[in-house]
């Protein structure tokens, strides 16, 4: 009896840390889309950016796997497939105001070593005029602060609705 309470407690505390955190998102999403500015996400933490980040990738139409912790460790933030293609997205310049041609570099390398389809390098800044050079003719998107700002408003919609 007491075990049978006990799961039927884990499983009313796991559901509400699911409803608490969804809440955050939307609140989260709703909060950035009615900025006025990209420079919004600057004073997020990594994590807060990740999620943000996540939500407009699951907005068009990916499967999102955050990584945190140790498991991040190689430069990796998260996964994403998507019509059954494997693309890694790396997010640890977010507050960068123009980041380098070496992150884009690292990238590269991190989708070829692990066979990816692409990667997306994010961040709320710019890239500068030789990040953008390299990643002609690769795999590699480069996702400034502007096209976040977009895709944050359109994956934003339908939680200001709700």
């Amino acid at each position: 009896m007491a075990s049978s309470f006990a799961v039927v407690a884990l499983a009313v505390v796991v559901a509400a840390v699911f409803l608490l955190r969804r809440q955050f998102r939307r609140r989260l999403a709703v909060s950035l889309a009615s900025s006025r500015s990209a420079s919004a996400f600057a004073s997020l933490s990594l994590d807060d950016f990740q999620v943000v980040i996540g939500d407009a990738f699951r907005a068009q139409g990916y499967e999102v796997r955050e990584l945190h912790g140790l498991e991040a460790s190689d430069g990796i933030d998260m996964q994403l497939w998507r019509d059954g293609r494997h693309y890694l997205v790396d997010c640890n310049h977010w507050r960068a105001y123009a980041v380098p041609v070496a992150a884009v570099r690292e990238l590269y390398l991190l989708v070829e070593n692990h066979g990816a389809a692409g990667g997306f390098l994010v961040t709320s800044g710019t890239f500068t005029e030789d990040a953008k050079a390299f990643v002609q003719g690769t795999n590699i998107q480069l996702v400034d602060g502007a096209q976040i700002f977009d895709l944050v408003r359109k994956a934003a919609a339908p939680a200001a609705a709700a």
